[in-house]
């Protein structure tokens, strides 16, 4: 039986102290997927779209009064939340949904995230970056990987990332960056 994206974003962790929490995780985590889905992608967009949303929110979620959380509510969630854990329960509800059959194409690729760039006066700058393995028969992402570029670089993630998966039979396509010799 195929469980709810909702069961699995239960499983995330929740760091915040219990005083002053208002909301619980999962709803939260629902309004900034549904806030992102609508296109806003920005702290100050999500506090928009749960606003301009107020009365459906506060009745899917059984809210409180009519308070919705505000863009520093979705501004903390965001940078504290445990990436591996989220990233584990998308991915574990995601592929009830996905059927990687043989012959099919995975793109992979890794992108730096805009604004993570720390140390940005030197030389050696480091910024965030995510790689991602797309499902082109089913249009979807199959797994996200992030990685530090101080720490390591795509090339390595990349191969973990490819054998942690584990399939056999299909096609992997990846950047010129990856047709380097092994030494």
């Amino acid at each position: 039986m195929k469980q709810t994206l909702v069961t699995y974003l239960r499983t995330v962790p929740d760091f915040r102290s219990a005083y002053g929490k208002r909301y619980q995780l999962d709803h939260l985590l629902l309004m900034i997927i549904f806030g992102m889905m609508s296109g806003c992608y920005g702290y100050r967009e999500l506090g928009t779209f749960v606003k301009a949303n107020r009365s459906e929110l506060v009745a899917l979620f059984g809210l409180n009064g009519t308070a919705v959380p505000s863009y520093v509510t979705f501004r903390t969630i965001l940078l504290g939340i445990d990436f591996d854990a989220l990233n584990r329960a998308f991915s574990q509800w995601a592929t009830q949904h996905l059927s990687i059959a043989e012959g099919d194409l995975l793109s992979l690729d890794g992108k730096a995230l805009a604004s993570t760039t720390q140390d940005h006066s030197s030389s050696k700058q480091n910024f965030l970056c995510i790689l991602s393995v797309f499902s082109q028969r089913q249009g979807a992402v199959l797994s996200l990987c992030r990685y530090h570029n101080g720490h390591t670089s795509e090339i390595p993630t990349l191969r973990e990332v490819i054998e942690a998966l584990g399939l056999r039979g299909v096609t992997f396509s990846v950047d010129a960056l990856h047709c380097q010799k092994k030494r």
